[in-house]
């Protein structure tokens, strides 16, 4: 999946999806902004057009760094999956509740 945003705002969540489907990433530095990944791991980065083209030729002609970068990837992003998500809150819940009854 290409990424090429020079500018904008809002949310990646198509960069999170195409991890999830296991599809390798280049972005620019904007396209993946604020987003918890690990450039060079998990997508490649590059703001130069020169530098992006070369990158996704090198995704496309590389099995190795693409099933690399989509491997780490979708480690990473199932940390944001719905049931990890749920379970991270159900904890902080009993813990809140926990606290609470010792008080």
């Amino acid at each position: 999946m290409v990424v090429p945003l020079r500018a904008g705002g809002g949310t990646r969540l198509k960069i999170f999806e195409a991890m999830a489907a296991k599809a390798a990433v280049v972005s620019t530095t904007v396209g993946a902004e604020g987003l918890a990944v690990a450039a060079g791991k998990d997508l490649l980065l590059a703001d130069d057009a020169r530098q992006f083209a070369d990158a996704v030729i090198g995704v496309l002609r590389s099995n190795s760094l693409r099933n690399s970068l989509t491997e780490s990837a979708s480690a990473t992003v199932q940390r944001f999956d719905w049931a990890a998500v749920a379970t991270g809150f159900c904890k902080t819940l009993t813990q809140i509740v926990e606290r609470r009854g010792r008080a």
